[in-house]
This record gives structure tokens, sequence and C-alpha cells, in this order.
């Protein structure tokens, strides 16, 4: 019995590990053709070779989300090996916690750079090729802090409002092109990220 995603192509950001990881996974037991999309090149040609090993149709492109240079190049490796691109989970992000007036020009450059301008860079890379499918799945991996402010977790909150942000309004745009784009909002999860911050 087919999957779900049979014949579908997934490009997931931040799939060397943690909810990119197991989304990886998910999907491709589902069927679908799986783009580890993924900055640290160990990682996410270890989760590839997983799912090719496991019977997926799987590849490593390393990825820097908050280059838009470098997500251009992951869609268009995506389309020399397969052809099409059927969804992106921007799932790519980084915990970036401070005090307000403890946090450097740095800090929050870097906070947006990967949390908010990666997803928009990535979802830019993958419409055109959506639009011309006339049909296609963005989906933004937000978080709690989209809806509640815990002190001393500035600026990530702030991204992460943005993130809905960003989702809203390229859902409203292309909804009539057969693209959806959604988010969702996890709470913690513990995954290797976490427990490292922690």
């Amino acid at each position: 019995m087919a999957g779900r995603l049979q014949d579908k192509v997934a490009i997931i950001t931040g799939a060397g590990r943690g909810i990119g990881e197991a989304t990886a996974r998910a999907m491709a037991a589902e069927g679908a053709a799986i783009v580890v999309a993924e900055k640290d090149a160990a990682s996410g040609k270890s989760v590839a070779a997983s799912l090719i090993e496991s019977g997926a149709r799987a590849l490593f492109v390393e990825t820097d989300v908050a280059d838009s240079g470098s997500c251009e190049a992951m869609a268009e490796r995506t389309l020399g090996a397969f052809g099409r691109i059927d969804v992106l989970v921007a799932n790519a992000g980084i915990n970036v916690f401070h005090e307000p007036l403890e946090t450097t020009e740095a800090e929050w450059r870097r906070c947006f750079a990967v949390d908010l301008d990666g997803v928009w860079y990535s979802t830019r890379a993958v419409l055109p090729t959506m639009r011309g499918q006339k049909q296609g799945a963005v989906v933004a991996i937000a978080s709690c802090h989209s809806f509640a402010i815990i002190p001393s977790t500035f600026p990530y909150p702030v991204a992460k409002h943005g993130l809905l942000g960003l989702v809203r309004s390229l859902g409203i745009q292309y909804a009539a092109e057969g693209i959806r784009v959604n988010a969702i909002a996890p709470g913690y999860i513990e995954t290797q990220i976490a427990v490292d911050y922690w």
C-alpha cells in the first residue's frame, strides 16, 4: 500500500537532528523522496545515508538557510535530482535567549538571520517551482514562543512572532495558486539542541 506522500519530494531544512530528522524519517516512511538540507555536513550525510539504507530516496544538500544563495542552490540541487518540489519543511532554527539589554547586535542579527530570514530564503527558493506546478506545501516550524513570552528569552520570540506574520502573508498570497503555507508551533521537545542549551 502506497504511503500518503508517495512520489512527492520534500525538503526539510535542519534535518540533521532533532525535529527535522524526525520529520524526514516520518515523511520518508510515507513514501516521500527526502532532501536533507542541513548546514552540518556530518549529521546531514549521516541522516541521508540512513534513509537510503532504509529504502528511501534521499539526498543530502549542505545548506545554510541564512544565506539566500545557499537556499537557491538547495532548490536547484533538488530539482536536478528529483525533478520537482512538493513540500518544504522550514525547520532550521537556533535558540537565542538573553535579557533584552544584554542582547548584542550580533546576537540579534544571528537570531533573525536563521529563525526568520532563513524561512523566507528557503521558501522564496522553492516558490517558483511550486507556482509552476500549481501545487505545493510549505510548513514552517514556529514555536510556543510565537504566542507566549517567557522572560529572558529575547529576541527569539520576536523572530517567531515575525515568522507567523510571514506565514500568514504568504498563505494568503499563494492560496489561489494551490500552495498551502502553514506553521506548526511546538512546545518544549527534548531534542539535542534543547539538552545542550539547558
